[in-house]
């Protein structure tokens, strides 16, 4: 039987980068679509119910957290609804806690809770930033999804792939949003790797 992986993370965390470079090295992992020959790339499909019996390999994407929730700022796409499948599902069904009258505090909310249910699903956590400077990452990610390092191929790549505009926030801006969450998001951070 062919393994069939999942790559999952919050959004606004490289994903569709990631989809790219499997597609540039030649492997079948769409973006946030369909599952296809061997695998996705799917924020979403964090939110879905007994993935560890359809997935060969679940990895846990991550990306700077400031450059991320900042992102996250853009999204659109927050309906509640009560579908779960790896095109669509609804952060706020799925953690009904992420929804907050203050928008800086529910996208806070939303990258350190599905961060935290998207890790304790998955086999191995990573920082995409790692996975760019082809060391032992990169390694370790490639005997994961059990394919062919190609190190030219990620150097060659554009990091800039499905980026948005958006106003860059800082600590301080966390920190006067809700501060006891600010403390929960810098030590999730830590154990990720990121000083913020």
């Amino acid at each position: 039987m062919k393994d069939i992986n999942l790559i999952t993370g919050s959004g606004r965390s490289a994903t569709k980068f990631t989809s790219e470079l499997l597609k540039k090295m030649g492997y079948d992992y769409p973006h946030e679509t369909h599952v296809g020959e061997d695998g996705i790339v799917s924020w979403y499909a964090t939110g879905v119910d007994g993935l560890q019996k359809v997935f060969t390999s679940i990895l846990h994407q991550v990306r700077n957290p400031i450059d991320t929730i900042s992102s996250i700022r853009t999204m659109n796409n927050w309906h509640i609804t009560s579908k779960k499948t790896v095109s669509y599902t609804s952060a706020f069904y799925v953690i009904p806690e992420i929804k907050d009258d203050n928008y800086l505090k529910q996208c806070m909310k939303y990258w350190y809770y599905w961060n935290k249910l998207a890790e304790s699903i998955s086999d191995w956590t990573y920082k995409v930033e790692d996975l760019c400077e082809c060391g032992d990452v990169y390694n370790e990610w490639c005997n994961r999804l059990k394919i062919k390092q190609q190190s030219e191929i990620i150097k060659s790549m554009p990091k800039n792939i499905h980026t948005r505009k958006y106003d860059v926030i800082t600590i301080d801006d966390l920190y006067a949003t809700d501060k006891e969450l600010t403390e929960m998001i810098r030590e999730y951070s830590k154990e990720l790797g990121y000083e913020l």
